[in-house]
């Protein structure tokens, strides 16, 4: 019976034991965690321990745009979360986690994690700063925090606009040596996640890695951890914008090789015209890329199509000087011939049926003179000769010019599209 009741009594106990750390209220229980005397946010977790203080870290790309080959670099709107264990924060008073206002930042340790390669950072604070913050009874933290982030991103930009790009972003500790702290991705979920609706206006993001980038500096190592955006340009925009374009324009060039020669003004002028757009497109292209030392695809481009038209301009140059050639060569004999003749030619007589000429000198046929008396046939075959040897010139460009373009076509997107390799970077 005194069993009974002292084992009744211990029950009544416990109970009102609970019952009195249920009714702990929040206030209580940070005035006696965060207690000056007991809790100090200037020293890590594990620091008195001697021991290593172990950081999860994981982010939720949010946006991910304005990827700018001049200044080489993309912006990011990101959650960047964060987990560590204080053991100094362990509380039984709630078995569940218990959420921290942004007004306890500053009165809490946190790892201090930088963004290496950022060019500019900003926390979203409206209307609040924008921090999550969740205590665990073990004494797990959890903190989030949203960042407008514009990060550097090397690019190798030889196969533009046929390339892909590796953009990285990497967190190191900035303070905190290897033997203090050590990042990791929470692998217990998707270290790197990225919004369903991210969608990039020029790019498509392949494939999202992550790793490790510890390095040793001249005074000591600090851990760090990086993830990898693979993304591939699409070529649509540069198709419409570029490649169709000067593409058609060394087409128009070739109109030159089916226009008379003698018309002159009509060749310059549409030579000129398709030199000039060529150079116009080159400009316009080049304004949009950094001045970088190594040739781009795309120069290959239009510096193959502008060759292709200066090239139809000098075609016509020649065509143009044989052409001429052969008609001032035309005149020349037949004026010739008539000056020879005018002395024997009786008014009304033809001069077919004349004698061939004399040297006025010593009365003997001149040979010169002879050949100058040929007939009408024969003349017009021997200059027939000369202006076809200027058409001939056309007639060769119009399939030399249209084949050579063709079998550069073939190589170039061979070479750049169906093999594209991986940035060195």
């Amino acid at each position: 019976m005194e069993v009974l009741i002292w084992l009744t009594l211990v029950g009544l106990l416990s109970v009102v034991t609970v019952a009195g750390s249920k009714n702990t209220t929040l206030e209580e229980l940070f005035d006696r965690l965060f207690n000056t005397s007991s809790y100090n946010p200037g020293v890590r977790p594990t620091a008195n321990d001697d021991r290593i203080t172990h950081v999860d870290l994981s982010v939720y790309v949010q946006s991910l745009s304005g990827v700018n080959e001049i200044n080489m670099e993309y912006t990011a709107d990101v959650y960047f979360r964060q987990r560590w264990e204080d053991p100094r924060l362990k509380f039984d008073d709630f078995d569940h986690a218990v959420s921290l206002g942004h007004h306890w930042y500053h009165r809490l340790w946190r790892p201090d994690p930088y963004f290496v390669n950022s060019k500019t950072e900003e926390a979203h604070d409206v209307s609040v700063p924008n921090v999550l913050m969740k205590l665990f009874p073990n004494g797990t933290i959890f903190f989030s925090q949203r960042f407008h982030l514009k990060l550097a991103c090397n690019m190798d930009l030889r196969r533009f606009p046929m390339d892909r790009q590796h953009c990285y972003m990497k967190i190191m500790s900035y303070g905190l040596t290897t033997e203090e702290i050590k990042f990791d991705w929470m692998y217990d979920r998707d270290p790197v996640t990225l919004d369903q609706e991210v969608e990039l206006a020029e790019f498509d993001v392949e494939n999202i890695s992550f790793g490790n980038c510890t390095a040793a500096y001249s005074i000591s190592s600090h851990t760090c951890i990086y993830t990898k955006f693979k993304l591939h340009r699409r070529i649509q925009f540069y198709l419409v914008q570029t490649y169709i374009p000067t593409f058609l324009i060394v087409v128009l060039s070739w109109v030159n090789f089916w226009i008379d020669p003698r018309a002159a003004p009509a060749r310059v002028s549409l030579s000129l015209l398709c030199v000039l757009t060529m150079t116009t497109q080159s400009s316009a292209a080049s304004a949009q890329l950094p001045r970088l030392s190594y040739i781009k695809s795309l120069d290959v481009w239009l510096f193959t199509c502008l060759i292709f038209v200066f090239g139809a301009f000098l075609e016509y140059a020649i065509v143009n000087v044989q052409w001429r050639k052969a008609d001032n060569l035309a005149k020349k004999d037949f004026t010739t011939i008539k000056e020879l003749l005018a002395p024997w030619t009786p008014p009304g007589l033809n001069i077919q049926s004349e004698p061939p000429s004399m040297d006025k000198e010593n009365g003997k046929q001149s040979d010169a003179n002879s050949k100058m008396l040929q007939s009408p046939e024969e003349h017009e075959t021997k200059y027939r000769k000369m202006f076809m040897t200027a058409e001939k010139v056309d007639n060769y460009s119009r399939v030399i010019f249209p084949a050579t373009f063709l079998l550069f076509n073939i190589l170039y997107w061979f070479v750049y599209k169906l093999y594209p390799n991986e940035p060195s970077l």
